[in-house]
């Protein structure tokens, strides 16, 4: 039996998966509880197993203070997808750093502000104001006529006929 307490990484998975009282649960509980989602995944605990699948997609999001790279990582990619679906051929690049810069702006006022449903139009907003430069492309819904398209005409082909 150990008196170390459960760790923040032991005790954010079960409350992930949903096992009651997680929370409260001792170093003894907590790895009893982890036995069980082991041997025995179809026990029930009152846990939902089938999440345990999307633990590492979701980690980062929900207890951002323990998965903190994750949820880095988690967030340059969509907020920079994000922009790209807005706009293209920007006259400067959005980097890691200037994603970073805005979304740790944002943690300062609420770490789970990421969990708002309007949190990546949030995010472009903020970029278009401190980061113009990022945002300045063309729509990226417009319509782009593709360099060999039978609808542009090179000067190389009109002087051949």
């Amino acid at each position: 039996m150990s008196d170390r307490p459960p760790t923040p990484y032991q005790i954010a998975f079960l409350l992930y998966m949903k096992v009651p009282g997680a929370e409260s649960m001792n170093r003894t509980e907590v790895e009893a509880a982890f036995d069980t989602l082991k041997t025995h995944p179809s026990r029930n605990l009152g846990h939902d197993y089938n999440l345990s699948g999307s633990w590492y997609q979701d980690r980062g999001l929900l207890f951002p203070h323990q998965y903190p790279e994750e949820r880095e990582q988690f967030l340059d990619r969509s907020l920079r997808g994000y922009v790209r679906s807005k706009v293209i051929h920007n006259s400067a690049h959005l980097t890691k750093d200037k994603i970073l810069a805005i979304t740790r702006q944002f943690d300062a006022e609420d770490i789970y502000w990421h969990l708002d449903p309007g949190y990546k139009e949030r995010f472009y907003q903020t970029l278009q104001q401190v980061h113009p430069d990022c945002c300045d492309g063309i729509p990226a819904s417009s319509p782009k006529i593709a360099p060999n398209s039978p609808n542009q005409t090179s000067e190389v082909v009109r002087q051949q006929f």
